[in-house]
């Protein structure tokens, strides 16, 4: 279901630049389904004299522009690319302009919010000696303690994923196995980059 980007020219009713940036930063916080008080604060930045209807329209245009914009990694120009021949010329440069400046946090915000796999946030060690234990009481074996604080999924998409630590330790021959894994696996990416 594809809006027309002519339906874009309903911001010729905003009163400023600043209201045509406004109702695309609207626009792409309603990416996913708009509130009644979503399209009003979009109908007001143009002058109210747009319906609610062609108000929710308009923003369904300006989101498919944006994510194609954002998806592509297009400039102004490409940007501008995407609309009629015949567009509103001044309009068109505006419209390229503010995507094109909002694009990289777009494109960091759509990918932040994207389900995935638990991500690696901070990673941190230290080495300590074991001096005794339960069996021994006096010994000297070296131990390595790792922790990792990962960050989970969300589990809904309005929500900030939780954050979790986890801790654990190595002697070793265990710390010997787990760098000639990461060593493969850093030569596997790196074949892989290339």
């Amino acid at each position: 279901d594809t809006c027309p980007p002519s339906l874009l020219e309903a911001l010729l009713h905003a009163p400023s630049k600043a209201q045509v940036n406004e109702v695309f930063l609207l626009a792409f916080r309603a990416r996913h389904g708009h509130t009644d008080a979503l399209v009003e604060k979009a109908a007001s930045k143009l002058g109210g004299q747009v319906s609610k209807e062609d108000t929710v329209r308009l923003l369904r245009a300006a989101k498919q522009l944006i994510m194609r914009a954002v998806y592509s990694s297009l400039d102004a120009e490409g940007v501008l690319g995407l609309l009629p021949k015949d567009f509103h010329q001044a309009l068109g440069g505006l419209i390229g302009t503010i995507v094109a400046h909002h694009a990289t946090e777009w494109r960091e915000l759509i990918i932040a919010s994207q389900v995935s796999e638990p991500r690696l946030l901070d990673m941190n060690w230290r080495v300590d000696v074991k001096a005794a234990s339960n069996q021994i009481t006096t010994m000297s074996v070296p131990t390595c303690f790792v922790g990792l604080q990962v960050q989970d999924n969300p589990k809904r998409k309005d929500e900030l994923p939780p954050v979790s630590n986890v801790t654990f330790e190595l002697n070793k021959e265990e710390l010997e196995t787990m760098l000639g894994g990461l060593t493969k696996l850093r030569d596997q990416l790196s074949g892989v980059a290339q």
